[in-house]
Order: C-alpha cells, then sequence, then structure tokens
C-alpha cells in the first residue's frame, strides 16, 4: 500500500495485491487490464507456478508466459473490440464530483445524479497507440506533447520514492522543485 499527498491538499492511496486470489477485472465487467475480454480464472498463474521451486525458473515462466510477448495476445483480433486499458480500480474524489473509468470512458458523479463522458477511441491497441500518435505527431508535426520528459521524470520519481517507502520502512518527500507531477514549473519565456 502506498499513500500520496500533494501540497495543494490532494491525497491518494494505491493498493496492490499480487496474491492471484482477487482480480479487480471483475469490477470492470471482465475487461482486462490491456483493455481486452477476460473470462474469470482467479488464481491461474498461482497454480501454474505452485510446481516451481527455483526462483531463476519461476521468473523466466512468469515472463514467458505471462510477461509482455508470451502467452498473452497484446492485440485485438480482426472482429474484435477492445475496451480502454487500466490499471485496477481508480476512484477520483473531487470537491464537485468523484470520477471513476468506466469500459469506454469516465463516469461522473455529482449530486446531480451520473453520466458518462466517451472515451475517444483508438485506433490500435486502447491506451498504447495513442502514446505512440503524441510521439509521431511530436516529431513530424513538431506539435508540444502532454507526456513530455518533465512528466515521465515525475512519474518515475513517485514509482522510486513507493520503492524507497516500503524498503526503508518510513515515509519520503519529493522536493516540489523537481518533480514533474508534483509541480509544473511556468513555462520560460522563450
Amino acid at each position: 500500500m502506498a499513500m500520496l499527498s500533494f501540497e495543494e491538499g490532494a491525497a491518494v492511496s494505491l493498493v496492490y495485491s499480487g496474491y492471484d486470489r482477487f482480480d479487480s477485472d471483475e469490477f470492470h465487467g471482465w475487461i482486462g487490464e490491456g483493455g481486452q475480454p477476460k473470462q474469470p480464472n482467479h488464481g491461474a498463474t498461482r497454480r501454474a507456478l505452485a510446481a516451481v521451486t527455483d526462483h531463476a525458473e519461476e521468473a523466466r515462466l512468469r515472463s514467458e508466459r505471462f510477461g509482455y510477448g508470451g502467452g498473452r495476445r497484446w492485440h485485438p483480433g480482426p472482429d474484435e473490440r477492445w475496451h480502454q486499458p487500466h490499471f485496477g480500480v481508480l476512484v477520483a474524489s473531487c470537491s464537485e464530483a468523484d470520477l471513476r473509468q468506466s469500459a469506454d470512458g469516465i463516469l461522473i458523479y455529482t449530486h446531480h445524479g451520473v453520466r458518462e463522458v466517451p472515451a475517444p477511441a483508438s485506433n490500435g491497441r486502447p491506451g498504447r497507440a495513442d502514446v505512440l500518435d503524441e510521439l509521431y505527431r511530436a516529431v513530424v508535426h513538431g506539435e508540444k506533447p502532454l507526456h513530455d520528459g518533465r512528466f515521465a521524470r515525475g512519474t518515475l520519481e513517485v514509482c522510486l520514492a513507493i520503492q524507497e517507502s516500503a524498503r526503508e520502512g518510513r515515509e519520503v518527500t519529493i522536493p516540489l522543485r523537481v518533480s514533474g507531477i508534483a509541480s509544473r514549473e511556468p513555462e520560460e519565456a522563450a
């Protein structure tokens, strides 16, 4: 579990369970992390690795059978429609609304009820093609990307701080002047 708090008062808690018992894709209508349709199969990875006693062999199997490029398909079939990718349950609680991801958009809960804002359709694998399209537009057309080096550095800083906190069992502070997520410095005048 990780808890993040930001200078402006926003707070985030993250929980990840790698025990392979409960599958949060159940909360997403059995849509897998990559947006693909999925069948319930609680504990399948754990059962497949139960007889493995060698750590190197387990790492190899995890990579070959369950990792990127392994036994899983990473692209929709010709007549298959995938949904937007997710990484578990995410609820953002704001002062005027709560938001959570749906299969194909964002659900917005207010005192007026709930409404869904659809996510733009993707040309390829949902989520991944969009990042490549953004990179293409930046390189070929000179468009400033939303996910730039500062964004990536800030994301990496948060990941490294979570690891450091877990390893050392203490709170870790990311300096505001460095973080690309916690603070976006104003653009310098050209």
